[in-house]
């Protein structure tokens, strides 16, 4: 679909468009391995059967991998395989009971639902909990021994997990080690991106490098209790990155980049981290801009860091205080949870039901497809269902060839090998080419278990399309809402962090203002990954949000502004007129009133002149002729639910 320009849709670009990220060589190999192992090791006993089912299990704790701690691989794959256990020993228990079986699959999506409203670990574990509960309704007409079916998913998941953290015992802090490295060149990228396109998404990549690494870091030393020395050395060399990627978004906004033997530091600073040695004590050139003097401090006191590895109990202290409210999670399923729950039961019911009046062969697969598209994550069903249903059809197409070409026993394990392979490289770029990468296997899998290769393939295509189908009809078009953006409540959110975050660092108040500008960030990059996932949407939502977008990017901008203004005055530039800060909370009081009463035409506040704070009042300017701009093309009424 085009513009009347001839330019593709916004949404089918977004659609379309694959995530830029690097390859997991790592990741890769113990998908692979874990994968194609048990197959062969089944060939190899005379045990196929068996050797499908563990590698089931394998596949379960593949798809939940993700980088982290090893604490947080360890208690990810946990969470998500047990759940996925306890969902394939109810699916082959109570499966092949008809109308019963269609209530069970039901029952376990509500469950699914309910479960995914905690965090990202409760999401997949809920997710994996629905879809291998389902297809353990499969394996009941089957004949197979429950137990023997869960017991070999067990192994195969707990054989991926022994992959995953296996080396924790000779390298315990490694992965955290390398997040920290990452935040520090994520600095050194941004500061020689500057005045250059990819400035402004290096920024967001290190924004996204400090949320990891606190995230990582501070989950595990809530849990030590500061008894760990590494652990506590790596928060303070993370917490003293602070001065460094401020001022570097200080010089971003600025748009003056440092001298090149300044970014070398920090990259050196970056490998020293990583290799948990010193850093090499280089001359930083003289220089007299106050920015890059603030860049140089913080190279210099994390040098010090390095050497002496001091201690700084109580700035991290400070910080975990401050930092408690990320690690809560929330406990109680809200109205928008009880309603995605219903919405989820009533397209499995209907899956569900059609294959059970039709008699479709292998009917499972109508149900499972419907729970992954419109899998319990609150993402866009609209873009679930075409990446789907476009990738697993050249997925089968893929399948296809193999099961034509009917390779022997042991090739047919490479093929598995090379197509797991992939699974990791799909996953983090786009739902479609991960579905195209997991249907062949899928297929492969389901041939040698089962034969029938063309049954298989065809059944796999019609159930496919049919659940896509009804998610995009029950669960998209005619669900209410679901075409509406729901962006004011998150605009609101990164307005007031923001605000908070200006009234705390440009008053002259450094305690906390490094977390309360973190906070500010955090919740812009969830605000972008709101508006990332909404600009798939062909619907009103979609075009709406595109609207939106002027304002995200004056936010990011005001952020950098403040942030900019706050290491000035920490080095050494005199405070504002406290009056004029207050001003400006004033002004961005009024821009939460426009994005939460769009119809108010209250006078907006004037803002300050002083010359010191003209960053910060351009940027605010832009942000209100944006939400204003919406304003006049929505006729006066913006759809925005908070």
């Amino acid at each position: 679909m085009q513009s009347s320009d001839g330019i593709p849709a916004h949404w089918l670009v977004q659609l379309l468009k694959p995530k830029r990220a690097g390859i997991d060589v790592k990741r890769s190999v113990r998908a692979a391995v874990g994968i194609a192992a048990p197959i062969a090791l089944g060939l190899l006993l005379g045990q196929l059967q068996l050797g499908m089912l563990t590698s089931s299990g394998a596949l379960s704790a593949t798809m939940a991998m993700a980088p982290g701690s090893y604490r947080y691989r360890a208690r990810r794959l946990c969470a998500v395989s047990g759940s996925a256990t306890v969902g394939i020993l109810l699916g082959s228990s109570l499966g092949g009971s008809g109308w019963w079986t269609v209530l069970l699959v039901c029952l376990l999506g509500i469950v699914s639902a309910i479960a995914s409203d905690g965090s990202d670990i409760s999401s997949l574990a809920g997710l994996q909990f629905l879809v291998f509960g389902i297809v353990g309704t499969a394996q009941a007409p089957l004949g197979t021994n429950p137990f023997v079916v869960t017991g070999c998913f067990a192994v195969g998941a707990a054989w991926v997990l022994l992959l995953t953290i296996g080396a924790w015992p000779v390298h315990p802090v490694a992965p955290e080690r390398a997040m920290v490295a990452a935040v520090y060149r994520g600095a050194a990228k941004l500061l020689g991106a500057i005045g250059t396109e990819q400035a402004h998404p290096a920024r967001q990549e290190l924004t996204a490098a400090m949320n990891t690494a606190y995230d990582a870091l501070l989950t595990v030393r809530s849990r030590l209790h500061g008894r760990d020395r590494a652990y506590r050395r790596l928060l303070v060399l993370l917490t003293s990155a602070t001065t460094i990627t401020e001022a570097s978004v200080a010089l971003l906004h600025a748009r003056h980049r440092p001298p090149r033997a300044v970014i070398d530091a920090v990259h050196e600073l970056a490998d020293a981290i990583d290799e948990d040695r010193a850093a090499a004590d280089t001359r930083l050139p003289d220089n007299h801009a106050r920015l890059v003097r603030a860049l140089q401090t913080g190279i210099t006191n994390v040098r010090k860091q390095l050497v002496h590895g001091a201690d700084a109990d109580k700035r991290q202290a400070r910080d975990r205080r401050t930092a408690r409210a990320w690690l809560i999670d929330r406990l109680s399923p809200g109205r928008e949870t009880w309603l995605f729950a219903v919405r989820l039961a009533l397209c499995l019911a209907l899956a569900e039901s059609l294959g059970h009046l039709i008699g479709l062969e292998r009917s499972y697969w109508l149900a499972l497809t419907t729970a992954i598209v419109l899998k319990p994550d609150f993402g866009s069903v609209f873009a679930r269902a075409v990446q789907r249903g476009g990738g697993t059809v050249v997925g089968a197409a893929l399948g296809s060839l193999v099961v034509l070409w009917a390779p022997p026993g042991w090739l047919l394990v490479l093929l598995v090998l090379v197509i797991a392979a992939m699974l990791p490289i799909g996953q983090v770029r786009n739902y479609g080419m991960f579905s195209t990468f997991v249907t062949p296997l899928v297929l492969v899998q389901q041939d040698l278990l089962h034969g029938d290769s063309w049954g298989t393939l065809w059944a796999r295509l019609i159930h496919t399309v049919v659940g896509c189908a009804i998610v995009l009809v029950f669960g998209y078009l005619l669900w209410p809402g679901s075409r509406s953006p729901r962006l004011g409540g998150r605009m609101t959110e990164v307005i007031r962090a923001l605000s908070t975050y200006l009234e705390r660092a440009l008053t002259g108040v450094p305690q906390g203002s490094a977390v309360l500008r973190r906070r500010a960030y955090r919740a812009l990059s969830d605000l972008r990954a709101e508006f990332q996932r909404l600009l798939a949407e062909p619907s009103k939502a979609g075009r709406q949000v595109a609207a939106w977008w002027p304002a995200v990017v004056g936010l990011e901008r005001a952020t950098d502004a403040v942030t900019r203004c706050a290491v000035e005055i920490q080095h050494g530039a005199a405070l504002p007129d406290p009056e004029d800060v207050q001003r400006l909370v004033r002004a961005m009081t009024a821009l939460t009133r426009l994005v939460d009463r769009p119809g108010d035409r209250a006078e907006f506040p004037a803002m300050p002149e002083s010359e010191q704070l003209a960053g910060i009042r351009t940027e605010l300017s832009n942000v209100r002729s944006a939400l204003r701009g919406i304003q006049r093309r929505e006729t006066g009424k913006v759809q925005a639910t908070t």
